[in-house]
């Protein structure tokens, strides 16, 4: 599925208010889960059902996730191993699903990993995910995780879609935007 941009404009994505975007709550969230052990899969549903998060889906390779990405189904938040076993790890399901378009651009990327050790996540930031969890972490430390970056990506969905459609004039404007901004993102979107 190529999405171009209607997945930006998705209602459970993202929510204009006036001029600004607000992110919608939690609890209407569509999360795809990539891990390639079931009993995380289900540690990681059961935790976003607790916070209220039911519309997951679930993959055990990175293969069975790109099958679903490219079906047509639009998510908002993915929550992805970094190690998928045999298959090709989360950095190569990340980088395959931006070059074939199969996710919004501000959709939040956040690998979820059991190593904690520097060059490892040094290793997995070299594909620019939103964010890095280690594992085991509590519910708390993942809602936080969750609402952190998908307030930013949301913030930010204006400038994202203007890049992803190559229109340099609506960068630059956007981006002058967040010049006078006085909050995190004043740099960020500059």
């Amino acid at each position: 599925m190529n999405t171009d941009m209607k997945d930006l404009d998705r209602p459970a994505a993202r929510e204009y208010v006036g001029d600004a975007v607000r992110a919608i709550p939690l609890t209407a969230l569509k999360v795809l889960v990539v891990d390639d052990q079931p009993q995380m899969r289900q540690l990681i549903r059961n935790s976003l059902e607790r916070m209220g998060i039911d519309d997951v889906v679930a993959a055990g390779s990175a293969r069975e996730a790109l099958r679903w990405m490219r079906g047509g189904a639009a998510v908002d938040l993915v929550l992805c191993d970094y190690y998928l076993g045999m298959d090709a790890d989360g950095q190569q399901l990340l980088d395959a699903a931006r070059s074939a378009n199969l996710l919004s651009p501000a959709t939040p990327w956040v690998f979820i990993s059991a190593s904690s050790i520097r060059s490892d996540v040094m290793t997995a930031g070299d594909s620019a995910p939103d964010a890095y969890i280690v594992k085991p972490f509590s519910d708390q430390a993942l809602k936080s995780c969750i609402q952190s970056v998908c307030a930013r990506k949301s913030a930010l969905a204006p400038l994202l879609a203007a890049v992803h459609s190559k229109d340099w004039e609506a960068v630059l404007a956007v981006a002058d935007t967040y010049a006078v901004r006085t909050d995190a993102l004043c740099v960020e979107g500059i």
